[in-house]
C-alpha cells in the first residue's frame, strides 16, 4: 500500500482520538483473555493491523475510521454506547464458546477516561481517520524488518528484532503516550551498556531522554523518504552498539 499523507489533523490534536480508541480497543484483548489459550509473553493479546482494522486473536475486529466492532457479520458501532456496553455486546457474540477467564479489561495504566461516558466519534472521527493512515504508513514501513502487532497496553505497532543471547532491538510506531504526546517511531537496542556511545540519527532523529531509545517524532514533517531514512540509520546503529 502507498504511503498515505499525514497531516490532515496537527499530531498532537490526535490525543482525544488516540485515548478513545485505545480504550475501545481493550474489547479486543479481553475477548483474548477471555476466550483465547495465553501466551507466556501476553502475545494472545495482541492485535493485527489489516487495512485499517485491528483484528484480535478471538476473532472481534475494530474498524478504525468506523469506529466500529465486528464479529463475523455482525457489528456494533461504538458510537454512543459504553465500554461495558461494548464488552457486553462481545461477550454475548462470542457466548458460544466456553470463556476460559471471563470477559474484562485489564489494570494497565491506561490514558485517564471516564468510562462510564459514552464513546463519542463525531468530534474525533478526523482524528481516528488520521490514526488509522499513521498505523497503515508503520506497517508498511516495519514489515521488512520485523513481524509487528498492536499491543494493547502501549498501543504501539511493535516487534522485536532478535539479534541472539538477550540482545534485542525494538522497533514500532507508538500513537502518542505520557513521553510524546503526537505519534512517534520508536527504535530501543537492548541492553546498551553504561557509558557507551549512543550512534547518530538521521532525518530528525533523537536519542529520547524519556528512555533508552531512537525516536522520531515529526513524522508529518519528515515524510516517507525520512521515517525510511530514520528507522534504517537507527536500526543499523543500534546493530552496530549492540555488537
Amino acid at each position: 500500500m502507498p504511503w498515505q499523507l499525514l497531516g490532515s489533523v496537527a499530531p498532537r490534536e490526535l490525543v482525544p482520538a488516540r485515548v478513545q480508541l485505545h480504550w475501545a480497543a481493550q474489547v479486543l484483548a479481553a475477548a483474548a483473555d477471555g476466550y483465547v489459550a495465553p501466551a507466556p509473553d501476553d502475545s494472545h493479546t495482541a492485535m493485527a493491523w489489516q487495512a485499517g482494522v485491528l483484528v484480535g486473536k478471538a476473532g472481534v475486529a475494530l474498524d478504525v475510521a468506523a469506529f466500529t466492532l465486528a464479529i463475523g457479520d455482525a457489528t456494533f458501532p461504538l458510537d454512543g454506547k459504553t465500554l461495558a456496553d461494548a464488552m457486553a455486546w462481545t461477550d454475548g457474540r462470542l457466548a458460544g464458546v466456553v470463556a476460559l477467564r471471563g470477559l474484562h479489561a485489564r489494570n494497565y495504566d491506561m490514558p485517564a477516561r471516564d468510562n462510564n461516558a459514552p464513546f463519542t466519534r463525531a468530534p474525533i472521527a478526523d482524528g481516528l481517520a488520521e490514526l488509522a493512515r499513521y498505523y497503515s504508513n508503520a506497517a508498511e514501513l516495519l514489515a521488512p524488518h520485523a513481524s509487528c502487532s498492536v499491543w494493547p497496553h502501549h498501543f504501539d505497532l511493535g516487534g522485536v528484532i532478535a539479534l541472539g543471547g538477550d540482545r534485542e532491538i525494538a522497533i514500532g510506531l507508538s500513537p502518542g503516550d505520557a513521553s510524546y504526546a503526537e505519534p512517534y517511531l520508536y527504535v530501543t537496542p537492548y541492553p546498551i551498556a553504561t557509558g557507551a556511545t549512543l550512534p547518530p540519527l538521521v532525518a530528525g532523529g533523537q536519542w529520547s531522554t524519556a528512555f533508552s531509545g531512537a525516536v522520531l517524532v515529526n513524522l508529518v514533517l519528515a515524510g516517507e523518504a525520512g521515517a525510511r531514512q530514520f528507522l534504517d540509520a537507527a536500526i543499523a546503529g543500534s546493530r552496530a552498539l549492540l555488537s
